[in-house]
Formats: C-alpha cells, sequence, structure tokens
C-alpha cells in the first residue's frame, strides 16, 4: 500500500472504448488497451476487458450522483493511466485522442486491430446547462440501477463507496422502515401517528426535524423530495432524492458514526444492522424489531452483495 497509490510508478496507456454502458452508471468504460489486451476477441472478449473510471472536470458535482458522467462512445481512442501502478488492475481514463478512421485500401476491409467506424453524425456534440433542473425532470435519474428498489438503493450505495455489508445493513433498516408487506423499500411511506417520511422515516417533530431538513435540502437543489401520489411507490425521482439526502446526512452531518459503521463493521451484517439503527434510525421500542432489520439486511447482502 505504500506505493501502489501514489506517482512512484506511473503507466500509461492508450486503447479503444469498446464499451461504454456501465450498470452503475459512474461513466466507466470497458477499454481494450494496446500492448495489453489481444485485438482477438475469442482470446479477450468484451466482457474480461476491465471497467476504467474516467476523469471529469471540476466544474461538475463528482458526489451522490449529481453532475454529468463523461461522453465517450464506443471507438474512441483514450489516453489514460493506471492508478495502481504495476498491478495495472485500475485504468483512469484521462481524455480522448482525436482521430480519422479509414478502410484499408489494399485489403479492402476493415482493420483488425481497430475499432469500428463511428458516424460522426450520431456523436452529439452539444452539453447542457450546469445549472440544476427544474423539479420533476429525468436528470437525476442516473446512478439507479436495479429490477426494484431495494437493488437501486444497494446499487447506489455501493457506487457511493460503501462495503457490501454496511450497506445491506442500511438497506435493511430502510425496509423495515418504509415497507408495507413485501414491497420493500418505499420512498412516500408516511408513518400516521409520527408523520415521519421517506425511506429512512425522517421524523418532522420539533424535536427533531428531519423531514424538515430532507426538504429544505431537497429544494435547495431543485430536486424532487415529495411524489405527489401516494399510490406510486416506484417513484425513481423521490427515492434517488433521498438516497443522495441520506448519503451527504450520514457521511457529512455524522461523519465519525459514518467512518465507524463502514469499517469496524464490515464484516458483522447483524452488528452493523443493529449499529444503525440505534445510531441513526433511533426507533421507538415498538417499531425496533431488530430481528426483522437484520433478516432484510441478511437477505439483502445474499441476493446483491
Amino acid at each position: 500500500m505504500m506505493n501502489k497509490f501514489y506517482g512512484d510508478a506511473i503507466r500509461w496507456f492508450v486503447g479503444i472504448c469498446e464499451c461504454t454502458s456501465d450498470p452503475l452508471h459512474l461513466g466507466r468504460v470497458r477499454v481494450r488497451i494496446y500492448g495489453v489486451h489481444s485485438d482477438n476477441t475469442d482470446e479477450v472478449p468484451e466482457s474480461s476487458l476491465p471497467w476504467a473510471a474516467t476523469m471529469t472536470p471540476t466544474t461538475e458535482d463528482g458526489v451522490s450522483g449529481l453532475g454529468r458522467n463523461s461522453n465517450l462512445k464506443p471507438g474512441a481512442m483514450v489516453f489514460g493511466m493506471f492508478t495502481d501502478g504495476h498491478v495495472s488492475q485500475q485504468p483512469m481514463v484521462l481524455g480522448s485522442l482525436p482521430r480519422i478512421e479509414s478502410l484499408d485500401t489494399e485489403q479492402n476491409t476493415t482493420k483488425n486491430n481497430d475499432a469500428p467506424k463511428v458516424q460522426t453524425q450520431n456523436v452529439p456534440n452539444t452539453k447542457t446547462s450546469t445549472e440544476a433542473p427544474s423539479r420533476g425532470t429525468n436528470a437525476y435519474t442516473k446512478g439507479l440501477v436495479g429490477s426494484d428498489n431495494v437493488e437501486k438503493a444497494f446499487n447506489f450505495l455501493i457506487s457511493n463507496g460503501y462495503r457490501p455489508v454496511p450497506a445491506a445493513a442500511i438497506i435493511g433498516n430502510f425496509m423495515k422502515e418504509s415497507q408495507g408487506e413485501g414491497q420493500g423499500i418505499r420512498p412516500n411511506a408516511i408513518n400516521p401517528t409520527s408523520e415521519s417520511y421517506g425511506i429512512a422515516q425522517w421524523n418532522p417533530q420539533p424535536a427533531a426535524l428531519r423531514k424538515q431538513e430532507l426538504v429544505a435540502w431537497a429544494n435547495d437543489r431543485r430536486l424532487r423530495w415529495d411524489t405527489g401520489n401516494p399510490g406510486s411507490p416506484n417513484d425513481v425521482e423521490a427515492l434517488l432524492t433521498q438516497l443522495q439526502f441520506f448519503h451527504w446526512d450520514f457521511s457529512t452531518r455524522r461523519a465519525d458514526f459514518y467512518n465507524y459503521v463502514d469499517v469496524f463493521t464490515s464484516n458483522n451484517v447483524s452488528l452493523a444492522t443493529q449499529l444503525f439503527m440505534d445510531g441513526y434510525e433511533r426507533p421507538g421500542a415498538a417499531e425496533a424489531d431488530l430481528p426483522q432489520r437484520i433478516k432484510y439486511a441478511k437477505q439483502t447482502l445474499e441476493t446483491y452483495g
């Protein structure tokens, strides 16, 4: 660890993007690196190529699923470096290299070691505004990947640096806090007694004011915090906004607790679930039901971890 992630052993590379459909929507690309990966797709299929992180400018948010990702297309020639030095398992793309592609006139066939030609008219050359979108747009749906809200929330936490066990512990608590039986995570869940709201049941009572903090945070960023439709438990925007708020609230305002759960309980899902319940959720005795939370956390870990 003394030198794997330090600048004493830098290895740069040039390669061709072959896939830009990052399942986590982090802007990663699969790169066939010259001198490392064979051009023969039978020997090194696209699925075996590593996911390379892409560097974005400091004008982007760079956190919690906000900001724009890279706009690279399959066939782009890229330049980058390995962030782990001689181990060379973690490539990072620093930029692209414009080039002109042409057919091999001697053989009248596409070169085997070149990428497929990209039609320039299909490549957009415009940028959207850097301002936050108006409430109700789809700009903030990036980052939620999965077939249901539980998988989407788990992938969101993993993509934001949480380890699988703490992520599952958090999800187990969210499921107990917000669910109707069999409904997983509901961003529009409301407790009829306390009026607590959302996936974490943020409490609006004067002693807590946690729901008000969620609302103010979302309004400051012009995000969607309320579905406005109690019959729709799968509002993607509302779910993403609440996950973003949770990550900001947990990692920034409760940084000591965040680091404690992330590191100390990395191999104990039951302990992580209890610590998160006691330290963040703080339910009443009648609503705690720790065994159920642990059950949900273990199910999440077994299914998605």
